[in-house]
């Protein structure tokens, strides 16, 4: 297969949105924890100080990036800047492997997961939410073992805090609905769920956040490591990922896709497109 190649040359790259999802290792929000203090001028100290499972899904200096002619792995001391392979700075590793026999077009023999345990886990703690039924059996039975796994805290149902950043879905949730929405986009990162869960939560809003748009936060440290350092940040120190565009509107007609020209033309009376798309 070609996912290999494909995922790591796709002009792409985890949002700053995105990035600033992930919990601090003590299991709070960066606005939150006590021992947070401040983002770190350097991405790999920043990793450090937050939920493994972001050191382990975006390159960093302690990720292998390539396999060298030995054998001996070789790592990118700083995140990548070029656009070919990432547009953001936090560059996705799931799915990459260092071996560059699996870098060939077409020629990757990486198994990939087609259904993975961990979303069985998050559907069901996701449902008995809205069930109003999670009460913590449920979640040391689902959230609580996929954090087990990289020894971050456990989620409480009484969530024990309030995120003055927690998305704007564009409607209120409950607490420990924030919190399972926010764990099943860090567990699932990269997996191609995203989109569908947007829909289905009615979520668009979530793209009218600035951030979604902006790429990797690049201290003065970071630029002088880099010496030739050129991409565009806005004034907080953002990446600039779209010169031309720097904000968007939700269409609600995106939450359905349009109808076949061919069959919507056949007999407009008796099938009509969607909403937004006549």
């Amino acid at each position: 297969h070609n996912n290999t190649r494909q995922l790591e040359e796709s002009y792409t790259g985890m949002s700053r949105a995105m990035f600033e999802q992930y919990l601090c290792a003590d299991g709070l929000p960066t606005a939150v924890s006590p021992t947070y203090g401040s983002e770190a001028s350097m991405l790999a100290n920043e990793l450090a100080k937050r939920d493994p499972r972001l050191a382990q899904s975006i390159d960093n200096p302690n990720l292998p990036y390539k396999l060298l002619s030995d054998g001996t792995p070789s790592f990118n001391a700083l995140p990548s800047l070029d656009t070919k392979y990432c547009t953001t700075g936090y560059h996705v590793m799931k799915y990459h492997s260092p071996d560059p026999e699996q870098w060939n077009i077409g020629l990757s023999t990486l198994d990939v997961f087609i259904f993975r345990y961990a979303e069985v886990l998050l559907n069901y703690a996701e449902a008995k939410a809205e069930l109003g039924e999670c009460d913590q059996e449920v979640l040391n039975i689902t959230i609580n073992e996929l954090r087990d796994r990289v020894e971050m805290p456990h989620l409480t149902k009484d969530v024990g805090f309030e995120d003055p950043n927690w998305p704007d879905y564009g409607y209120e949730l409950a607490p420990l609905l924030y919190e399972i929405r926010r764990e099943r986009a860090v567990e699932l990162l990269g997996e191609g769920f995203r989109w569908d869960d947007i829909v289905r939560w009615k979520a668009g809003k979530l793209l009218e956040n600035p951030k979604t748009m902006l790429g990797m936060k690049v201290s003065s440290q970071m630029q002088e490591a880099y010496g030739d350092f050129s991409r565009s940040l806005n004034e907080e120190g953002y990446m600039i990922v779209y010169p031309d565009k720097q904000s968007r509107k939700w269409d609600d007609k995106l939450y359905l896709h349009p109808l076949p020209i061919d069959q919507t033309t056949m007999n407009p009376n008796l099938l009509p497109n969607n909403p937004g798309w006549e």
